[in-house]
């Protein structure tokens, strides 16, 4: 069988007093030359340290299953593709002494993109994103009470029925490795 390896959305940067870094893996394999099954794993650390204001870490973390159809193999370098996937996405954010916030969300996408070959083993990957977020559950405790006044700041445990739909643009490289099937 074949094999799908996709690095995308890299990010590492600061501003003032924050740090990011992040990036999203993915692989896949080919059931056959048009279906793909794989899993989506994206990463992200923010860090914020400072003297006067609230330091903070939040550490992101999403996994995801997606399949993927390839619409045309006829051998040209532009592949279009469809793809469904479902899965969780995990918020933890601290405050030593201040506050701890935790929230977990599960998730529902659908691509529509392109593969534009520059090689047969690489394509870069641009697709059209739409995404929906249901939060499951969260826990907020605020410890410094003189910063984080009770009656603004509850703390809470449970589920808070929020939802976020998002439309969105993905650039990637994806890597074809072993291929027994030519999408080329």
């Amino acid at each position: 069988g074949s094999y799908i390896l996709g690095f995308s959305d890299f990010e590492l940067g600061g501003q003032d007093d924050i740090f990011r870094g992040g990036i999203q893996f993915s692989s896949g394999y080919f059931l056959n030359d048009r279906f793909v099954l794989g899993l989506r794993e994206t990463a992200s650390f923010d860090r914020r340290s400072t003297s006067e204001n609230l330091d903070f870490r939040s550490w992101e973390n999403e996994l995801s299953a997606f399949g993927r159809y390839y619409l045309n193999t006829s051998g040209g370098r532009l592949v279009p593709f469809a793809e469904l996937g479902g899965g969780f996405y995990n918020v933890n954010t601290r405050s030593d002494g201040s506050y701890r916030i935790d929230s977990f969300r599960w998730l529902g996408e659908a691509r529509v993109g392109l593969n534009v070959f520059v090689t047969p083993e690489m394509a870069f990957e641009f697709a059209l994103v739409g995404r929906h977020e249901g939060r499951a559950s969260e826990t907020r405790v605020f410890e410094d009470r003189t910063r984080f006044p009770e009656e603004y700041f509850t703390n809470f445990e449970g589920t808070v029925p929020d939802r976020n739909t998002q439309l969105g643009i993905h650039v990637g490289v994806q890597f074809f490795c072993d291929k027994t099937n030519d999408l080329l």
